[in-house]
């Protein structure tokens, strides 16, 4: 079965401590320097899409509240 955009997006900005934001460089179109982003689809909600896509673009796993 072919997946289908929801066209429902999340972004995370993530800071640490230092007051330095995490940025991807992306790989495919649009290029540039991005914060963690994807679309809902699958993932349920904002937040579960949130966890899932910081931790599959840069490995880090969040804590759920």
């Amino acid at each position: 079965m072919e997946s289908r955009c929801d066209n429902k997006s999340v972004g995370v900005i993530l800071q640490n401590e230092a007051d330095e934001y995490l940025l991807i460089n992306r790989a495919r179109f649009p290029y540039g320097w991005a914060a963690v982003a994807g679309h809902i689809d699958e993932h349920g909600n904002l937040e579960q899409t949130a966890v899932n896509e910081v931790y599959e673009e840069v490995g880090i796993t969040l804590p759920v509240s």
